[in-house]
């Protein structure tokens, strides 16, 4: 597992403001996990602490985690996705997006 170092930016949701795009190559079935600073970091954790930590609980912990899902879909809730427990904290402002689907190729 690795860390991709990407430009600092604005908030995301938060538009009209300019960003740096990159682009990655991943190998077919890769994970690929998106996350707030909030599931990393708060008062009583650095950063370096909680990538560590998630470096160390991720691969076997995300599957495995059981959201709340939508009745139409039978997929988690995103209301739900910020109200999970990350070690013995409640984080309400951590967001965490997990997928081995293969991303489109460019055409």
């Amino acid at each position: 597992m690795e860390f991709v170092d990407l430009p600092s930016g604005a908030p995301l949701g938060l538009g009209g403001m300019p960003f740096e795009a990159i682009e990655l190559e991943l190998a077919e079935g890769s994970p690929l996990v998106l996350y707030t600073d909030g599931l990393i970091e708060d008062r009583h954790r650095d950063i370096d602490s909680g990538l560590e930590q998630l470096r160390d609980v991720l691969p076997g912990r995300v599957a495995q985690w059981d959201l709340p899902c939508d009745p139409a879909t039978r997929r988690p809730s995103p209301a739900s996705a910020p109200r999970h427990r990350w070690g013995t904290r409640y984080t309400p402002n951590a967001k965490i997006i997990w997928t081995e689907q293969p991303l489109p190729r460019a055409s």
